[in-house]
């Protein structure tokens, strides 16, 4: 229980530090270490009040970066595939979504890499083209859907919220970063509504988010320090490069 309590301890610090620094990858990353010591269905329930308020604490470091029109487009898509996802957690084995999620994950990391080759004119092309607009909505949609679908089932929501807001090259990394948090934190307090509604956390284990609080907030200063120092070009290819980490890290 020792170990225990304190792997939580640096995970609190890992969470704040990547929720405030690149938006993502706390989750994804630490919910695979956790089943050493614990359940996939106990890490889930000790991680999900974690990676809540580090979300929270995320949005608040970026909220001036916050693209509220583009959250309000997103949010009904990202709720509805959370609240799908919460659902089917409860139903299909933790061994069969991994693999697939990191499969999608490593596929999606490769499309990035492709069509972040493409030049600047060439977007600018496209964009002008009919029809293009139309398009795009429906990607964001999609992705928005994948991510509150994803995120649900195997703390991944980030994944598919990267894939689109990397695309859009008039992003910088704050609002990169800000915009991924908010969206994560919103469909995070969707999920654990959900998940306390079908048994799978319960309140007292909730309400234990408050010890790691100051062990968060350690993290989001650290977090906070990278990403100010990190520039906007290296700042985007290690996000890519975590994108192939992780997918590998899902499928094991």
């Amino acid at each position: 229980m020792d170990i225990l309590v304190g792997v939580m301890i640096l995970f609190a610090i890992l969470s704040g530090i990547a929720k405030v620094g690149f938006g993502f990858g706390a989750g994804i990353i630490l919910n695979p270490i956790l089943t050493l010591f614990v359940s996939s269905s106990t890490a889930v329930t000790l991680l999900a009040p974690i990676l809540w308020f580090s979300n929270f604490t995320g949005a608040r470091t970026h909220r001036k970066s916050i693209e509220w029109n583009l959250i309000k487009k997103l949010l009904p898509m990202a709720l509805t595939g959370t609240l799908l996802g919460s659902f089917i957690l409860s139903h299909v084995n933790d061994q069969i979504l991994r693999p697939s999620i990191g499969i999608i994950a490593i596929t999606m990391g490769i499309l990035l890499f492709i069509s972040r080759k493409k030049v600047k004119e060439d977007d600018k092309e496209k964009e002008n083209m009919a029809g293009q607009h139309n398009k795009r909505g429906i990607i964001y949609h999609l992705g928005a859907f994948a991510s509150g679908f994803v995120g649900a089932t195997a703390n991944s929501g980030g994944l598919p919220l990267i894939v689109l807001f990397m695309n859009d090259r008039t992003l910088s990394k704050n609002a990169f970063t800000a915009n991924i948090v908010v969206m994560l934190a919103i469909m995070d307090t969707i999920k654990i509504i959900f998940y306390m509604f079908l048994g799978i956390l319960t309140i007292q284990n909730f309400l234990l988010v408050a010890l790691y609080i100051p062990f968060i907030y350690i993290g989001a200063l650290v977090g906070k320090r990278v990403h100010t120092k990190i520039p906007e070009k290296s700042f985007f290819q290690i996000v890519h490069s975590m994108i192939f980490i992780i997918g590998i890290m899902l499928l094991f």
